[in-house]
């Protein structure tokens, strides 16, 4: 009769996120031990675990009212921000481009109207060649993401992938 292993699950961060290894760790035990409770996770659920001073995640959360209505404020005026479209006075409405107006690119050593990250004009992104570049690299990151997230989806998006990987292979080299 054999005994059985238990298996020590190690939690990462995904490619991209801004937590710590031991961060990562910490919040997949967590939701772990949520989901084993509830079999789903929800951001409430996770939140409140995390209220508890005792809670290896606490520390995640801005706690000071001020300090964490500021921050969603500032992340509702970025979402405000990326919602925005100019459309072509007089165009069809199915003629109208779908693309986004404003791209946050990071300041340029010699930028002088912000420092830090801010959003641009799609013009300017189109006539400024490091700006270009920030943001053609954060479409690779994201295709690359969308890869990884539904590669167990392979047969279903494999003309998707193979689109990617040669939109990868083009925009590599002219990065």
């Amino acid at each position: 009769m054999r005994s059985k292993k238990t298996i020590k699950r190690k939690y990462v961060a995904m490619p991209g996120s801004r937590i710590s290894v031991g961060l990562a760790q910490a919040a997949g035990q967590v939701i772990d031990s949520i989901l084993r409770q509830n079999g789903s996770v929800k951001p409430e659920q996770l939140l409140q675990v995390a209220r508890a001073k005792t809670s290896p995640i606490h520390n995640y959360f801005t706690w000071d009212d001020a300090a964490a209505a500021q921050k969603q404020r500032l992340s509702e005026a970025a979402s405000l921000i990326r919602s925005v479209r100019v459309v072509i006075d007089g165009m069809p409405a199915a003629e109208q481009p779908v693309v986004r107006y404003l791209h946050s690119v990071e300041a340029t050593n010699g930028e002088t109207r912000f420092t830090g990250s801010a959003y641009i004009a799609l013009p300017e992104l189109r006539s400024n060649p490091e700006y270009r570049r920030q943001v053609l690299q954060g479409a690779l990151g994201e295709l690359n993401s969308f890869k990884r997230k539904y590669a167990d989806l392979d047969l279903e998006l494999k003309s998707v992938f193979r689109a990617v990987k040669k939109l990868e292979k083009t925009l590599t080299e002219s990065l």
